[in-house]
Order: structure tokens, then sequence, then C-alpha cells
């Protein structure tokens, strides 16, 4: 999940023209018949888990260009699960849009202080 969201980050972030931002969150079933739904599992947890999966979301299109889901789990656990990666992935998206936004408003109060350019400075500078 980490490279497709960093990856659709540096992308934005080098000014691609992109249809949006690509987020990824992962999710792991414990056990088979717990209930439970481990939100971005650490390696160690995905390995005990009965089953995994990865979804990948374009908000901005209504998209759903990754879901990988392996192992053995009922379809209520898998559904569950997916619901939380793609809450997940939406928290992802909100944070990189926020990261994006912030550095372009800094690189911008950057160059108008290299040109000279008069008006309030940046407090954040």
């Amino acid at each position: 999940p980490a490279l497709v969201s960093c990856g659709s980050a540096a992308l934005a972030h080098a000014r691609l023209k992109l249809y949006g931002l690509v987020a990824a969150c992962g999710a792991a079933i414990p056990d088979e018949g717990s209930g439970r739904v481990l939100l971005d599992p650490s390696a160690s947890e995905e390995r005990a888990a009965s089953s995994r999966l990865v979804a990948a979301t374009v908000p901005e299109l209504s998209h759903l260009p990754l879901l990988e889901q392996e192992g053995r789990a009922q379809f209520e656990a898998v559904a569950a699960a997916l619901r939380h990666a793609l809450g997940g992935a939406a928290t992802v998206h909100e944070r990189m849009r926020e990261a994006l936004l912030a550095e372009g408003q800094t690189a911008s109060s950057a160059r108008k202080r290299s040109r000279g350019g008069g008006g309030a400075v940046d407090a954040a500078a």
C-alpha cells in the first residue's frame, strides 16, 4: 500500500497531470471466525493472518484500481476488511492532498519572496 500511495504522491509532487491521487491501505483478518480486522497490519500480523487484502482508490473518479485479497475468510469478514481498508485509504488520500497543497503554498510563497514581490510574508517561512 505504501508504494502505491507514495508513488502517486511523487507523481503529483513532480506536477505531472493526473486524473487524481491513488491512495491505498491494507487490512488483515487475524482469525477466520473472530470478526476482527487489522487496518494497516505489520508484516508479522500479515504473516499470522488467515486472510489479507490491499485496496487502492482514486476518490476523484470513484475508481478502485487495485483490490487484492488472499487467504481464507468468510465473505462478511472480507467485506468488513474492504470497508476498513477503503476508509483507511480515504484518510491516506486526505493526508496526501493536504501535504501536497501545503507544499505548493510554501513553494509559491518562496517564489514570491525570491522575486522581491511585495505583499504579505508567509508567517511559516
